[in-house]
């Protein structure tokens, strides 16, 4: 990933929004940013992904444009364009137009001489720039009604693709509905009603007002991305570990609820199944309870409770202390060995500022939150992604902390039963974003319709095969891991070699899709692949290791 040097696009940009786009879709890949002695001749990469506030500083420098043309035509390298203007027509094969901005009503998608349409709700206005001409070895792969966004063409002995819209931009500009120019109270307006933003992949679901378990952008995301490695087969890290489909974390709030989670963790709770409870401070539950949880694989969040008083299913309650930090420290001290500095704000409410929100749980030292979600009144996915993601800073960088999605709210989200249990089965049948679900202890006890829930999805879960069945904080460890496991190829002929250092025991690896593959070595051993929706995959255990594909 070639990123700007910030001098000029610091407070603006958003260019680290392909860091979160990289880390879900490919695992490890690493990062250059441009400064005055940078050149393309100390890259060694197959694939380069190169930001729309690079290309523009690029362009000020023809020996960088000429040191970037040898890369790929001489050798071999895939280049990835984001939004080009005509500085690189001859790189292209294509001349543009000027940059303008359009709505979304539909999306069309080319692959594998099949098309598939997406209908994302959207009411932003989204820079693109125009296709005036394209050379003959252009290919269309991404268009919008008779706009022409993504191209691809070969270049020597290497690859082009060129996508005519800020893919960054439309990130931040889909998922939050606002512009950095916007002012405070545009900015709080929308904050409020974006929780009520819609993104969904059929029309007649949005017909309904209703959604699908992966938003829009994760679709358009991993088009993008399967469209780069593929043309330029590469081996990458899959999505989940153990060569699983996807992946289900069950998760509880609390609410005062005491001691009511130990008697659903009590009535033939399944051994296999972690979970996270987000728990008050003031909670009245007993050490009992806790021990419990740690019996049972679960572990322990903060629900933290911004409001002195506040009424719930439990009745009115008061709350001592209002800081986060304070509320914490209450409850690493009641969960001894299992607090996972993880949190889920009660009401799921942020601030008028989003920003300040993610501020105050990065200041706490907050690891991941799970506030948001698309099963909250059936609102949208907060950043357009049902995977964790790092969220932004006012600078335009991101932050340490991640937002992990929810899909399920139960009883608010007013799913069915059917409904849930399609959506779990569309994460798994389709690999989609992984299927955090959120219950009430208290609804799960004292609600039929709640309770006959639970159990059905419990049963469901316990008896499915093919999910990574984990907590929040072990899915953080996996997404990290995964991203420092580094990953390198050479090709031999018609053998690949590959070397890994594995940071994650049971991380998977996507063999590259080219050809028939008739023999798998790794360390020197016979090993046998996994078929997972077409793509062959291997586990791995955690070490260095050498793996040969013929």
């Amino acid at each position: 990933l070639i990123l700007s040097s910030g001098k000029n696009t610091a407070v603006k940009s958003n260019e680290y929004e392909w860091i979160n786009i990289l880390k879900k879709e490919l695992g490890y890949f690493s990062v250059e940013k441009l400064n005055d002695n940078f050149s393309f001749k100390n890259i060694d990469a197959p694939l380069l992904f190169l930001s729309s506030e690079a290309l523009n500083e690029i362009s000020l420098k023809p020996l960088l444009i000429k040191e970037l043309e040898f890369l790929a035509e001489e050798k071999g390298a895939t280049l990835f364009l984001e939004f080009p203007d005509n500085s690189y027509e001859f790189i292209t094969g294509v001349v543009s137009g000027a940059e303008s901005y359009l709505n979304i009503d539909e999306i069309l998608i080319h692959s594998q001489n099949e098309e598939k349409i997406f209908f994302p709700s959207l009411e932003v206005m989204l820079p693109y720039r125009s296709v005036i001409t394209t050379s003959d070895d252009s290919n269309i792969n991404l268009s919008l009604g008779r706009r022409c966004l993504m191209f691809f063409r070969r270049l020597g002995k290497g690859n082009i693709i060129s996508i005519f819209f800020p893919l960054s931009k439309w990130r931040r500009l889909i998922s939050s509905g606002i512009d950095n120019d916007d002012d405070m109270l545009a900015r709080m307006l929308k904050s409020i009603s974006k929780l009520k933003h819609f993104q969904s992949c059929d029309l007649s679901l949005l017909k309904e007002r209703r959604y699908e378990d992966m938003p829009f952008l994760d679709v358009l995301e991993r088009f993008i991305i399967d469209k780069a490695v593929e043309i330029s087969s590469i081996p990458r890290w899959w999505y989940y570990p153990y060569c699983t489909r996807s992946a289900v974390i069950l998760t509880f709030d609390e609410d005062y609820s005491g001691d009511e989670i130990k008697t659903l963790l009590m009535k033939d709770f399944p051994e296999d199944l972690k979970f996270t409870i987000f728990f008050m401070s003031s909670t009245k539950a007993s050490k009992e309870t806790f021990a419990e949880i740690l019996k049972n694989n679960g572990e322990i969040g903060v629900h933290w409770n911004r409001f002195r008083f506040h009424i719930t299913a439990a009745g009115f309650h008061y709350e001592k202390n209002k800081s986060l930090l304070l509320q914490k420290e209450i409850l690493e001290s009641m969960s001894t060995n299992n607090f996972s500095n993880s949190s889920r704000i009660h009401y799921l409410l942020c601030d008028y500022d989003p920003f300040y929100t993610f501020h105050l749980l990065n200041c706490a030292n907050i690891r991941v939150d799970s506030t948001w979600g698309p099963g909250r009144d059936m609102g949208g996915y907060i950043f357009g992604t049902g995977f964790p993601y790092h969220s932004p800073e006012k600078n335009g960088q991101i932050s340490n902390l991640y937002e992990f999605p929810f899909i399920v709210h139960e009883p608010q989200g007013n799913l069915s039963l059917d409904e849930i249990r399609n959506l779990l089965s569309s994460s798994l049948n389709k690999y989609h974003s992984p299927a955090v679900i959120l219950f009430h202890p208290h609804f799960c006890i004292g609600n039929d319709n709640s309770s006959k829930k639970f159990k059905s999805i419990i049963k469901y879960l316990h008896e499915k095969d093919g999910f990574w069945k984990t907590s929040i904080s072990e899915f953080i460890d996996f997404y990290e891991k995964r991203a420092e496991s580094e990953l390198s190829f050479r090709r031999i002929g018609e053998r690949i070699e590959i070397e890994c250092n594995v940071e994650y025991d049971g991380l998977t690896l996507m063999l590259p899709s080219k050809g028939e593959i008739t023999k798998i070595e790794v360390d020197g051993n016979p090993y046998s692949s996994v078929n997972i929706s077409g793509r062959e995959m291997i586990s791995l255990k955690k070490g260095k290791h050498l793996i040969k594909v013929e």
